[in-house]
């Protein structure tokens, strides 16, 4: 559910400041899920009174900006949580209207939670598939 996904994101270790993938996991999903194309972009969406929104068209940016201080955790966090709804969405649509409760659907939530659970990074799903 789009709380899950939230809960998750926003349990996430990622130290301020720290510009290291390896061993931050929303670095690490912005790197190999966000940015995994060449054309991707990301929009974080924060309050005027907090510098207004900011756009960033490749990782490379992102991490500069998050180690320089310019953005924080949280908005990251806010961020990285909206694009897995978004883009989530067609898929768990589809799985839900063919078999809710097969199962493979089971099997897949199961392993996203303990994914999730363990290390929350995209390697260690990409591990158990």
């Amino acid at each position: 559910s789009e709380e899950d996904i939230k809960k998750k994101i926003n349990s996430a270790f990622a130290q301020e400041g720290i510009g290291d993938s390896t061993n931050n996991p929303i670095l690490n999903w912005t790197r190999y899920l966000i940015f995994n194309e060449g054309n991707s972009s990301l929009t974080i969406q924060r309050s005027e009174k907090w510098g207004g929104d900011m756009k960033f068209d490749n990782y490379e940016e992102l991490e500069k900006a998050y180690v320089a201080k310019e953005l924080h955790p949280m908005d990251l966090k806010n961020a990285v949580a909206d694009w897995l709804i978004k883009t989530l969405e067609p898929v768990k649509k589809h799985l839900y209207s063919v078999a809710p409760t097969s199962p493979r659907m089971v099997s897949i939530s199961s392993l996203v939670r303990a994914t999730a659970t363990h290390s929350g990074s995209f390697s260690a799903v990409a591990a158990h598939l």
